[in-house]
């Protein structure tokens, strides 16, 4: 009991320090800048409504762990990529080859993170049950369905 709250409250640490970094970088992944919460931390949260056993929890951590600290130097290249990027795009005169090589810079940073989450999603789902895969896959289509049921609402009225 004792060490199932302990790895529980590991993870709840590690998914608040994901967050933190999320919110710290805007732009930690996948979406629209300012939509709100970053859609990779959405599904790992999923993968916390799975009723995990014990190993599943444990394995979870380490891999969540091990991406982590591979993630974070590119965090912070990203970072300062973008500071990079944004000094280049304000300066007079404005330096269109310099400016695009920077935005080349920032987007193979972010591909590799998008790659490093990729590989680590794939090996969360790799410890789950047939009967927990099924689980995630209704959940998210139902977060689907709530997604673009709010996007259509969103959009109704507009006209381009």
């Amino acid at each position: 009991m004792n060490r199932k709250k302990t790895i529980a409250g590991a993870v709840a640490v590690l998914l608040v320090f994901m967050i933190a970094s999320a919110v710290e970088a805007r732009s930690f992944g996948f979406g629209w800048p300012g939509a709100g919460m970053n859609p990779a931390l959405g599904r790992l949260q999923l993968f916390m409504e799975l009723k995990l056993t014990e190993a599943q929890q444990t394995e979870m951590t380490n891999i969540i762990k091990r991406y982590r600290a591979a993630g974070e130097p590119l965090q912070s290249n990203v970072i300062d990529a973008r500071k990079n990027l944004r000094a280049i795009i304000q300066s007079d005169p404005f330096n269109e080859e310099a400016a695009r090589q920077a935005f080349r810079q920032v987007s193979a940073l972010r591909e590799d993170r998008f790659v490093l989450r990729a590989k680590m999603m794939g090996e969360l789902k790799a410890l789950l049950t047939p009967e927990q895969r099924e689980v995630l896959k209704e959940k998210k289509a139902q977060r689907l369905e709530k997604m673009e049921h709010r996007l259509g609402s969103l959009l109704e009225g507009r006209s381009y």
